[in-house]
């Protein structure tokens, strides 16, 4: 149960081209912006733990580790 309005960054892809230069760090701004507009007050965004990139970004952004997920595919 959610206690907070939240809004979630399900996906995100920058093509390999466009990486290094900020592209990513202004689509998540851009995501945090249109979050706040809307009331958020909680912002949950998800990346592989091997996307050390992806979460080098996120941090920049002010996100922190929350929880992890393991799998095991059969």
């Amino acid at each position: 149960m959610w206690t907070a309005s939240r809004a979630e960054l399900v996906s995100m892809f920058v093509r390999a081209s466009l990486r290094g230069q900020g592209v990513g760090g202004r689509l998540v701004d851009a995501f945090v912006e249109w979050a706040k507009e809307r009331g958020a007050t909680r912002l949950h965004v998800t990346a592989y733990a091997a996307n050390e990139a992806a979460l080098q970004l996120y941090q920049s952004r002010g996100f922190a580790p929350l929880s992890i997920t393991l799998a095991n595919d059969l």
